[in-house]
């Protein structure tokens, strides 16, 4: 007998929200929305909705997504649901009698780094803290193709992985090409030339993002390559950190064009598939890692040796962490 399933997600980003993709299976899927993580245009949504099938809930506190399950629970009797996030449990605690099976939904290498790193000790203290509430059973991601034990909220989990999401990036790469002008001008640029895609994430300060910059001037690979750029979204308004990169172009023999904003809310993954000629340079940050996985594509990565206040609680960009990229992401060269 063939078990009846739905499938809830709760994504926090855009890369949460193609991993829910990824996982979705069913008509009768659900995911939740919260506008202010991150928007999706009118057409985007129209588009995913008949493409795939998925029923989209637009919330705008946990409160409702508790209303929300327990409903889909009370009108599907003998029906296993399975909701996919990465929240605190306190914060669904309206769930805790609830028959569900949890997976916890990657939203980024961050959460990856700090599920497969954590030592004996902290297991057991996160066990102790977490006793009273709902555990995961899966892990729900790209990187759970990878071969680390997971252990979230002190227990060991199980990885599940998609093999659609490349076929997802893809779908939405042309559909994005179909749509938008600016898609298609910057879908000829990448066709007629040799590109360095340059990621520019908000972490790196002035000092680090020289010695970056300065390495597209001494590694042979970059050399005769065009340079496309694009900014955090959060970096494009600071004027000091955008003048030192136009500076450093305009003294060096690289030519080069910074994405407009049009750009800022399409992640990264989005803009590369099977565009084989493209070179990606990136610090330590999730595209560069998640791409590796995804794409063939060679791959360069800065790696800082940073240890600051501002990320005492981001494990995956401190210097100790070196050695756990270059076992776990052997296509990426690191530079």
């Amino acid at each position: 007998m063939k078990i009846k399933r739905i499938n809830i997600f709760f994504p926090k980003n855009i890369y949460g929200l193609l991993i829910s993709l990824g996982f979705q299976n069913s008509k009768k899927d659900i995911i939740f929305l919260k506008n202010d993580l991150f928007c999706l245009d009118k057409l985007l949504l129209k588009y995913l909705v008949k493409k795939y099938n998925i029923n989209f809930i637009h919330i705008q506190n946990y409160k409702q997504i508790v209303n929300n399950v327990k409903k889909i629970i009370k009108y599907n009797v003998n029906t296993e649901i399975n909701f996919f996030h990465k929240e605190d449990f306190k914060e669904l605690s309206g769930l805790k009698n609830e028959k569900i099976i949890y997976s916890f939904l990657e939203n980024g290498i961050g959460n990856y780094y700090n599920s497969v790193n954590s030592n004996i000790i902290s297991r057991y203290l996160d066990l102790i803290r977490n006793i009273n509430c709902c555990n995961f059973k899966f892990y729900a991601g790209i990187y759970a193709q990878l071969n680390n034990n997971i252990f979230i909220n002190g227990q060991s989990v199980i990885p599940k992985v998609s093999f659609k999401i490349s076929k997802i990036i893809r779908d939405l790469f042309l559909f994005n090409l179909k749509q938008h002008d600016y898609f298609r001008v910057f879908n000829k640029i990448i066709v007629k030339q040799n590109i360095i895609f340059i990621n520019f994430p908000s972490h790196l300060n002035s000092k680090e993002l020289e010695i970056f910059l300065y390495k597209l001037n001494t590694e042979k690979i970059f050399k005769n390559k065009f340079c496309l750029i694009k900014l955090h979204p959060k970096e494009s308004k600071k004027i000091k950190y955008l003048n030192l990169i136009k500076n450093f172009f305009y003294n060096s023999n690289l030519k080069y064009l910074i994405l407009d904003k049009k750009f800022d809310n399409i992640p990264f993954e989005l803009l590369v598939p099977y565009s084989k000629n493209i070179i990606i340079y990136s610090p330590i940050s999730n595209f560069p890692l998640v791409s590796s996985l995804l794409f063939t594509n060679k791959i360069y990565v800065y790696l800082h040796a940073r240890v600051i206040k501002k990320f005492n609680n981001q494990n995956e960009l401190k210097k100790n962490s070196h050695l756990f990229y270059k076992k776990n992401f052997p296509k990426i060269k690191f530079i």
